[in-house]
């Protein structure tokens, strides 16, 4: 390199000083002082005076030379660029490699909210798995359970047709009464009929003697209790002596009529049909009505296959859940004042065992707490 050369090189490099001030590249808090590189109170050596150089074309640089190139191309590199722009970059430096690490971690694994998430996911589907095998399970006994209900179902069909095959065979006919249809029958006397006309004559009596005072629920279950004994019981003696005819049925229907005319004489209204003519003779109607029902039903329990048995008790018998049942109002203890309405039984199997089929109302002490 030539002198005239050297001599360029470095008036280039003072006029690129020149037009890029220091102060203007240096943030706001930053000292005045010019950023060279080199310690305050030392100048580079480029600004002093250059040893000449010798044009030999097998001239080396020493160290000293080449450090004193590379500390001018630092200070160039420091120029060129502002602090704040290195600061800058730096930042961006730092932000982008925790960016490579988040997403090294994120792609190795190693992240803490993809383990958390792996592990949710993992408890998830195990218990995903429990429930479908809870379901399967169930799905099993549901099968199961409809397969047996209709097996029952079909065991109940044949059952009922063998029964009835039964009684057939041991009656010898279609006419032979069912037990069920008996007992609904039965049923129908006790919780409406009865019922209905006890009201009826109660209501009767009220009207007959106002002025009697009388509690109506012990009262109407009195007057049940005499229609039922006569109508019902009364049926049971006739039909144990033999086949019922219209010989039977008459004087059945006159014995009602006479303990209905009674009831009302022991209450001081002998003279009942001539004051009160239309309701006496719709009571007596409807006596008699119910008498010829009775009458063929209690026949009919009795002669049916299996035969069937009205249950009456006596006062003074103790309460037993099991026969008896009380009428609404009254105490589930104690000794039973009188039956209301009687019973129902059937004896069957050998040897013959009861089988209770309605339960025997009867009357007890009034719950005070009622």
């Amino acid at each position: 390199m030539s002198d005239d050369q050297n001599q360029s090189g470095k008036v280039d490099i003072e006029n690129s000083q020149q037009e890029m001030p220091l102060e203007g590249n240096l943030p706001k808090n930053s000292p005045a002082a010019p950023l060279t590189g080199f310690p305050q109170g030392q100048t580079s050596t480029h600004d002093s005076e250059q040893p000449s150089t010798v044009n030999n074309s097998d001239y080396k640089p020493d160290n000293h030379e080449r450090l004193q190139e590379e500390n001018e191309n630092d200070l160039l590199f420091v120029r060129k660029y502002p602090y704040s722009i290195i600061l800058l970059l730096n930042n961006l430096e730092s932000t982008l490699n925790q960016e490579i690490k988040n997403w090294t971690d994120w792609l190795t694994g190693n992240d803490k909210v993809v383990k958390n998430l792996k592990h949710e996911v993992r408890k998830l589907t195990t218990e995903l798995q429990q429930k479908q095998d809870r379901i399967l399970a169930l799905e099993k006994i549901e099968a199961n359970y409809s397969s047996i209900q209709q097996q029952n179902t079909e065991l109940e069909l044949r059952c009922v047709r063998l029964i009835k095959e039964v009684a057939m065979l041991k009656t010898g006919g279609e006419d032979a009464p069912r037990t069920e249809v008996l007992h609904s029958a039965f049923k129908e006397l006790k919780d409406q009929t009865f019922k209905e006309l006890s009201n009826k004559v109660y209501k009767l009596r009220t009207q007959c003697n106002p002025d009697a005072k009388m509690e109506r629920k012990q009262e109407t279950a009195t007057i049940r209790s005499k229609l039922a004994e006569a109508v019902l019981m009364g049926s049971v003696d006739t039909c144990k002596k033999g086949n019922i005819a219209e010989v039977e049925t008459t004087k059945l229907i006159k014995s009602v009529n006479g303990k209905f005319i009674m009831y009302f004489s022991s209450c001081g209204c002998s003279d009942v049909k001539t004051r009160f003519p239309s309701e006496s003779q719709e009571i007596e109607q409807t006596l008699k009505n119910i008498a010829e029902r009775s009458l063929k039903l209690v026949n009919d329990i009795i002669h049916a296959s299996p035969p069937g048995e009205l249950l009456w008790y006596e006062p003074g018998v103790e309460f037993n859940s099991e026969e008896h049942e009380v009428l609404v109002g009254c105490v589930e203890e104690g000794k039973i004042t009188f039956t209301v309405f009687p019973g129902y039984a059937i004896y069957e199997g050998t040897p013959k065992k009861r089988r209770i089929f309605e339960k025997a109302m009867v009357f007890t002490a009034l719950d005070a707490k009622k």
